[in-house]
């Protein structure tokens, strides 16, 4: 079974401290961005593939680079739950060829989901690995859990335990207390 976290997708924008260079009314730049993802959500659901990437291309190329890679990303879930497995993987890429510190370590790990849900084990151990060697001390942990998902269903009980103890070492961020916070956090 696949575990998905998909808590920042469903029209869900970073924090604030991810849009210090907005001006303006930063609750209303925030608004905006839900509405826009909205929209795009709602031609998917439409079945208006190329109207949901056009409306994907104008919002990026009308925000900030911190928009831009947060729309490919949410357009690449969006795709992936639609059956589009290749225009997923095409904008995961283009959060992960962003380099934004924030987006595309969560990209990684949305491509290792994706390429895991595929049977392609090597991919997803290889993406979840980048998400973890590129994701700040918020992001880390996240995809240290991921990690120890794939690890546990391919029977590497010790790599498992391995990858949950070094996400746990990391307890101290605000994701992983968010974690804690959900639910219980067992050993795999």
């Amino acid at each position: 079974m696949v575990h998905h976290y998909h808590h920042y997708h469903h029209v869900h924008v970073p924090p604030p401290s991810h849009h210090k260079h907005h001006s303006g009314d930063l609750n209303l730049v925030l608004e905006t961005l839900r509405e826009e993802l909205k929209f795009i959500s709602e031609l998917l659901d439409q079945g208006d593939m190329a109207g949901a990437r056009a409306a994907s291309q104008k919002a990026i190329d009308s925000r900030d680079a911190d928009f831009g890679p947060l729309a490919w990303n949410h357009l690449g879930y969006l795709l992936w739950k639609k059956g589009e497995v290749e225009g997923a993987q095409a904008a995961y890429q283009k959060t992960i060829d962003s380099r934004d510190a924030t987006w595309a370590p969560v990209a990684h790990c949305d491509l290792g989901d994706l390429l895991r849900e595929q049977g392609d084990v090597t991919g997803a151990r290889a993406a979840y690995q980048k998400a973890i060697d590129s994701a700040g001390v918020d992001f880390r942990p996240h995809a240290y859990i991921r990690l120890c998902y794939l690890l546990r269903e391919q029977g590497d009980t010790t790599g498992a335990r391995a990858a949950y103890w070094k996400g746990l070492g990391l307890r101290t961020s605000r994701y992983w207390k968010g974690v804690l916070g959900m639910r219980r956090v067992g050993d795999p």
